[in-house]
This record gives structure tokens, sequence and C-alpha cells, in this order.
């Protein structure tokens, strides 16, 4: 029951607008921002998704997210991967470390979360290494996210995990590097990672596991095994 006014984009001909559309229909001489109705929605959603960040984490930890979101965008963009993807994965890959051990312990018990050498981690009384599939299944559940190869890397960007993709060692090396850190050791891995992200990994893993030998912290054997079949390939 409406006259529809059409407006073009920048950078789109006026042939590209469709004849359907076109009928019967005013169509604006003015170009209008390049801007999509998805883009909008993927940034009203991630206003959400930090204004609830925000209430779960601890203001350090919130700073540490927005950082590591950033971060990861930015190598996403150097490297070839999705960046909205590479932004989603930084921001919710810590939205469960605030909690407590004791309640990491009791949501893997109680979702039946399937983790490597989950008794290993309960044996040597660090239960706080649950927080990165817990953040996954959160994302998942709270925060509505579908896409597997974010909830993956999510998952993989503690302990890593026997086959990476390379948003997941990306995400391992930005939560590792992210502009927060301030040791000696993330500013040579940023350094690093914008000349070489697989070097960049490779060293940020081999970083964590001797900082975890010299702090006398038992070795997760599935980081061991990611260091081993990394060394070999």
């Amino acid at each position: 029951m409406a006259r529809l006014a059409v407006g073009r984009r920048a950078g789109v001909p006026s042939r590209g607008v469709h004849p359907v559309v076109r009928a019967g229909s005013v169509l604006l001489k003015a170009r209008l921002p390049d801007v999509s109705s998805t883009e909008i929605r993927q940034g009203m959603a991630e206003n959400d998704i930090l204004k609830r960040l925000r209430r779960a984490l601890t203001p350090g930890r919130f700073r540490h997210t927005v950082a590591v979101a950033r971060w990861a965008e930015e190598l996403a963009r150097r490297w070839g991967e999705n960046p909205d993807k590479a932004r989603l994965a930084g921001l919710l890959h810590d939205c469960a470390r605030d909690l407590s051990g004791r309640r990491l312990a009791d949501w893997v018990a109680r979702r039946r979360i399937s983790i490597p050498h989950k008794e290993f981690i309960l044996h040597v009384g660090r239960p706080s290494l649950f927080h990165a599939y817990v953040s996954a299944d959160r994302a998942r559940r709270e925060f509505g996210v579908e896409d597997r190869s974010v909830l993956s890397a999510i998952r993989a960007h503690t302990l890593g995990a026997p086959s990476m993709s390379r948003l997941a060692r990306l995400l391992y090396v930005a939560d590792f590097s992210s502009t927060d850190r301030r040791y000696a050791d993330a500013k040579e891995v940023r350094r690093l990672a914008r000349k070489d992200l697989d070097r960049a990994f490779a060293d940020a893993l081999r970083r964590k596991l001797r900082w975890a030998s010299r702090e006398g912290k038992a070795l997760h054997p599935t980081t061991v095994r990611l260091w081993n079949r990394w060394r070999a390939s």
C-alpha cells in the first residue's frame, strides 16, 4: 500500500537497482552512506554483548577482553581471516573466566562438557583451566553463537587442541599478546605476529610452556602434544 523510495549506496550504479524494486518507486538522487542493515544489526548485537560482559566481568578482565577483540580483528585483516569472527571470538573468549574454580567444575559436570584429560586438571587442582571450554559453552547457550569455527577457537585459546584452525591459532596469539599485556614475552609475540602468524603461534606456545615449567606447574598433555606435533610439522 506504500510507494517505495529507493536509495543507492555509494559504489552501486543506477542499473544495479533491481527492476522490480524500481517499478512504481521513487529513485532518490542522493547516494546513501555505505552502511548495510546487516552491519547495523551486527553492531547492535555487539553492543549488547559488551553491556552483558561489562556486568559479568571484573573491570580488568573486561579491558583485556576488549583488547583481545581489537587485536584479533587487526590480525584477521592482516592475515586474511574473517575479522567479524575474530572479533566475536575475542569478545567471548573469557566470558567465563571470572567464575570460581568450583563453579567452573560444577558447570562442566552439569553440562557434561567433554574436556580432554579432565581428571588430570582436577588432580592437579587447576579447575580454572576449564574456563575456555565453559566460555565456549556459555557463548553458545547465552550469547547465541552458532558458528563452529568461533566456538572451536574459544575452546582452544588456553590449552590448545590437537588440530587448530588459523582462526583458533590467531585467537591464541591475540590472547597471549594483546596490548594490555605488559610483560616482555607479549611484546615479542606481538611484534612477531605482524610478520608471521604461524611463527608467532609457535613462539607463544613455547613461551607459555616455559613459563609453566619455570613456575612448577603441571604441563597439560594436550598442550604438550600440540607442541610436539607443531615442532614436527
